[in-house]
């Protein structure tokens, strides 16, 4: 069990923390702090205190700045590379983020990508050997893309050449939309 306990009066910012150090080959007498977890106080009253958890590692190999990479906030928000989360749940605000889905039992080569292009663009990926993406209503499929980029209507066959179709699918289909 680990406890820290400070005396001093807490003020908004970094407090005490857990620091994860390896040994330098260089210099093996200096160890380098590889990982550290803390706490960080981020607003302060007389009647309250509102903490978050951090994970930091260094900014670059070999830098001696820690970096933030990791923020669990006092009302629940998740941010990965967010020092400050803006929506409900998990942001990632990295270059290029990308948030993997992977199958893990035939080999790890299913996947699903939903990212953001350093560019700009966002995209849905199956990018992997030959694999469709499937849209699914109370787990039936509603439209399938196969990996050639063809479409299919639920289970019937992939609509090879149709320069209308998209608008034929959306009528034939009716209903609320």
């Amino acid at each position: 069990r680990i406890f820290y306990s400070a005396t001093n009066a807490p003020t908004v910012g970094y407090g005490p923390g857990i620091a994860l150090q390896t040994g330098n080959s260089s210099s093996p007498g200096s160890p380098q702090t590889r990982v550290v977890i803390a706490g960080v106080a981020e607003s302060v009253t007389a009647s309250s205190e509102r903490t978050a958890l951090v994970i930091t590692t260094p900014a670059s190999a070999g830098s001696g700045s820690q970096t933030e990479r990791f923020r669990i906030t006092s009302n629940g928000r998740v941010g990965i590379g967010a020092t400050n989360p803006n929506v409900d749940g998990l942001e990632i605000r990295l270059a290029a983020p990308v948030l993997r889905f992977q199958e893990s039992t035939t080999g790890g080569d299913k996947r699903l990508d939903l990212g953001v292009t350093s560019g700009g663009q966002a995209y849905i990926g199956a990018n992997q050997s030959a694999q469709s993406i499937e849209f699914q209503t109370t787990g039936s499929p509603r439209m399938t893309i196969g990996s050639g980029g063809n479409v299919a209507n639920g289970e019937d066959s992939y609509i090879t050449s149709c320069p209308s179709c998209a608008v034929n699918m959306v009528l034939a289909q009716g209903g609320d939309g």
